[in-house]
Order: structure tokens, then C-alpha cells, then sequence
């Protein structure tokens, strides 16, 4: 796992599996475009039917970065090797002015 951010994490976007680990809820308010709900509660259950290859390149994030530093540490523990956690979340990107999809 590594953390990356806001700089770093916008720039690789493309080439990457973007994974928000937030509620719906807050996914509903605001989201990077193109991302994948896995609520952090849900998330050990479902992560590897959604990202089956270990080697894939996964970015994570959620509001402030709590979340999806816990959801890298599954991922780690289950053998991915290429995750990405955004240092300071969402947060981060909207007080860059990142696009933020609304």
C-alpha cells in the first residue's frame, strides 16, 4: 500500500481501478467520476469478486482518508500488491479543485 495525494492520485486516475469506500449516501453527494461503491462495511466481502487480479491497480478513498487506509490494509492483507489510499480523502481533491463528480 501505498498513499498518495491529491496531485498523484488525479494523475493516475485513468490507468486505475477507482474504489470510494464511503456510504451511498455520501456517494450520492459527491463522487470521482467513473468510481466503484464498496462501503468500507461491505468491503472484505466483496473487494475480490470486484477486483479479481492481484496485480491490478487499485485507488482508494473516502471523505478524509480514515476509511480507505483501513480498506488498503484488507487489500494488503488479501495479497493485492499495486494499492493506492488518497492521503486526506475527497477532501483533499475538492480543496485542490479536482473534478469532483455532483
Amino acid at each position: 500500500m501505498k498513499t498518495i495525494n491529491a496531485e498523484e492520485f488525479s494523475q493516475g486516475l485513468k490507468n486505475a481501478v477507482v474504489i470510494d469506500v464511503r456510504t451511498p449516501e455520501e456517494y450520492d453527494k459527491d463522487h470521482i467520476e467513473n468510481s466503484i461503491l464498496v462501503p468500507i462495511d461491505t468491503f472484505k466481502q466483496y473487494i475480490e469478486k470486484i477486483v479479481p487480479g492481484k496485480s491490478t491497480k487499485v485507488y482508494l478513498y473516502c471523505l478524509g482518508g480514515n476509511r480507505s487506509s483501513r480498506a488498503a490494509k484488507i487489500m494488503e492483507g488479501l495479497g493485492y500488491k499495486n494499492v493506492f489510499d488518497l492521503q486526506n480523502g475527497i477532501l483533499s481533491l475538492q480543496a485542490k479543485n479536482f473534478p469532483v463528480k455532483v
